[in-house]
């Protein structure tokens, strides 16, 4: 009797150990990696004296809204992200991530209100088939100093994000976004891709739209734009096509809509 009442307490004392040790997770609001990391310090949540190694494990010791951040050039992995969270390699500092055949380098699949941030990150695909740099099919996302090249797709989007100061060289698409378009005038739209400077060249088409439709007056509408305050400009050069679509808004030709003011 007295060997079972210990048994118990025993177990009692590993659940409650491991509770705290799941509680422990996911509650720092900055967390790293590093080439000379190790995954196995998911335990003390990556902290800069103990980094992990790669995106996918570190990211599980982020609280919502806290950064994930890069300490040196190295290759860090795919990565599935389902909260607000800010990745990004410290200056002079490269992340690389690599698509494999069939893959996708960077998934975005956060809430509708959660805020995903990425810089200096270089996403190629070695020119492998069906290859993804970045998709971004739900919550808010900004991606800024970030490089694709050698992918399928650059960039695919369904949802809304920002592009700025990107460069997207040699691949299959450049920037593809998919969904109900919209207009200057109009409030509301499925998918944007709002260009900030940058450079799209060499791929065989820099940008693709994709079913942006049309507005009740059956004027086409857009879901790339590209803004022009300031003197912002998109190097979108030397591409084999440069701007295409698909569905009905392609009646009026394909392209992309220069903006000089804000987006819904």
């Amino acid at each position: 009797m007295k060997k079972m009442k210990w048994t118990v307490i025993t177990l009692a004392v590993s659940l409650l150990i491991m509770t705290f040790a799941a509680a422990a997770q996911a509650t720092v609001l900055r967390a790293f990696v590093s080439s000379t990391g190790s995954d196995g310090n998911i335990g003390a949540n990556c902290v800069q004296a103990t980094p992990c190694k790669t995106f996918a494990v570190a990211i599980g010791a982020v609280t919502p809204g806290g950064e994930l951040i890069v300490l040196d050039t190295a290759g860090y992995g795919p990565l599935v992200i389902n909260k607000a969270i800010t990745i990004a390699a410290v200056p002079g500092v490269t992340a690389f991530v690599v698509a494999a055949t069939g893959t996708i380098g960077f998934a975005v699949s956060a809430g509708a209100t959660d805020m995903v941030k990425l810089r200096n990150i270089n996403f190629n695909g070695a020119n492998a088939a069906g290859t993804t740099g970045l998709r971004h099919n739900s919550g808010l996302l900004i991606v800024e100093n970030c490089t694709f090249q050698q992918l399928t797709i650059g960039v695919d989007c369904v949802a809304k994000m920002d592009l700025i100061d990107c460069d997207i060289h040699g691949c299959g698409t450049g920037v593809q976004s998919t969904g109900q378009g919209t207009l200057p005038d109009a409030t509301v739209a499925v998918a944007q891709v709002r260009v900030n400077r940058g450079n799209i060249t060499f791929n065989n088409v820099g940008t693709q739209q994709n079913n942006a439709g049309l507005n009740g007056n059956m004027n086409p509408l857009f879901n790339i734009f590209v803004f022009s305050t300031g003197g912002a400009t998109l190097n979108l050069a030397g591409n084999t096509t440069a701007s295409a679509c698909t569905g009905s808004n392609c009646q009026a030709g394909p392209g992309i809509y220069t903006m000089s003011s804000g987006l819904h």
